[in-house]
């Protein structure tokens, strides 16, 4: 890449460099470009080409710019992070994940193991994901509790959990530290979670603003019908929703769309204003842009 060049300024430096950081923010694919302007240009948009890490396919030569940079930089730049858990990568990262002071939102792509939670212990971010190991491998309630009593949940508002088993777990022996999180305003569960815990969270966590039952593409709108009629649960801040892809919709968010979260939120807002049933819980996006919604029981609502 050519260097920067000295270029005098023809405007205010302040709003020259909010010109610039704007720019790059709305436009990242700017980025590469416009750290060729001129040094002080190079300055300020460098940091906002490392805001979102995306760990995730072809990482080589991300990672090889990460390595290349000094810890304080990285710690101050990358405010979301993606990454799956794999100790080479882990290792590439390491001065991101040991300390970094402004991370918003966390994402561990794989199952989160007891050796990784140590090593994220210092981290405090706002919106976590965690896939969680099924309790046969990790057995007990000491391991899920110290994931939930764990300093990395202390500041977390928008919490992910999700669990792949057939293994039922309950409330009191597993998952009742979840009404002690100080911080915490939105959670989604995966099928397994949302069936075993949904109930007790809404009756145990009173701050939650958000409680969404998160599945994947493949699950039909039968089925999920099913699911929730199982359940019995009547709450206005409950969201049944179909998330294709999670780290798609991750990338999204952190780069100022709408994610999941804020659809959930605007469903959640009709409802309270009377422009949907209250007993609306379903969010079908599959058939168009605007929000199509199912009835509990499942019959058609508006």
């Amino acid at each position: 890449m050519p260097m920067a060049l000295a270029v005098e300024p023809f405007l205010p430096v302040e709003l020259e460099r909010e010109i610039f950081e704007t720019a790059a923010m709305r436009h990242p694919k700017l980025i590469p470009t416009l750290l060729q302007v001129c040094h002080r240009v190079h300055a300020w948009v460098e940091p906002l080409l490392y805001r979102v890490v995306c760990i995730n396919g072809f990482y080589e030569r991300l990672l090889s710019a990460i390595q290349s940079k000094p810890p304080t930089f990285l710690c101050n730049s990358v405010h979301y992070l993606l990454f799956p858990p794999g100790a080479d990568i882990i290792k590439a990262i390491e001065n991101i994940i040991s300390g970094s002071a402004r991370l918003i939102s966390l994402f561990v792509d794989g199952p989160l193991r007891p050796d990784l939670l140590l090593l994220l212990h210092e981290l405090r971010p706002q919106r976590l994901h965690l896939s969680l190991l099924p309790f046969n491998d990790w057995p007990g309630s000491p391991w899920t509790r110290s994931i939930l009593n764990s300093p990395l949940l202390s500041s977390v508002t928008h919490l992910e959990l999700f669990m792949d088993t057939s293994e039922h777990t309950g409330w009191e022996d597993h998952w009742s530290s979840l009404a002690a999180l100080p911080a915490l305003t939105h959670l989604c569960l995966s099928e397994e979670l949302a069936e075993d815990i949904l109930r007790a969270v809404l009756a145990e966590c009173p701050r939650l603003m958000v409680a969404i039952s998160g599945f994947w593409v493949s699950t039909s709108p039968g089925y999920i019908r099913g699911f929730f009629a199982g359940l019995a649960v009547t709450d206005p801040r409950v969201v049944v929703m179909v998330v294709p892809d999670y780290k798609r919709d991750w990338e999204t968010g952190a780069r100022g769309g709408d994610d999941f979260w804020t659809r959930a939120e605007a469903f959640i807002a009709r409802k309270r204003k009377g422009e949907i049933e209250s007993s609306c819980y379903f969010l079908d996006e599959s058939a168009s842009p605007v929000y199509t919604t199912l009835l509990l029981p499942p019959t058609e609502c508006g």
